[in-house]
């Protein structure tokens, strides 16, 4: 799993904020497709790949832990996060591209079974 790590700090700060990247981007991800084919007027077609429930395998974070990391993680007044054009960059290596893909199939099974705090 990418960020890694248990201890609570910038560690977790950072695997809390990848996290909630990561849910955003499943949750676009999933929903592109129903919704560009309700805009065609046609019927939805499944995810061919949805992940079973039994791969959310990581441990749940505390209520307090999720808090905690979203205090540290909110901007103060007159900053802002976000930009306007995505920074360009150098493409990411093989092994980041796999983890992150790992990362989000998990949150998209925990999400399939119920367990979103995990």
């Amino acid at each position: 799993m990418i960020g890694g790590g248990s201890a609570i700090g910038t560690a977790h700060r950072g695997r809390g904020e990848t996290r909630l990247v990561a849910a955003v981007l499943a949750a676009a991800l999933l929903t592109a497709g129903a919704v560009s084919a309700l805009a065609a007027g046609t019927t939805p077609v499944p995810t061919p790949d949805a992940p079973e429930p039994a791969l959310c395998r990581v441990e749940p974070v505390p209520l307090a832990e999720i808090e905690a990391a979203i205090a540290a993680a909110t901007p103060t007044a007159g900053t802002s996060r976000m930009r306007d054009v995505v920074p360009a960059g150098e493409p990411t290596d093989a092994a980041t591209a796999a983890g992150v893909t790992a990362t989000v199939r998990e949150l998209v099974a925990c999400f399939n079974a119920g367990e979103l705090l995990r």
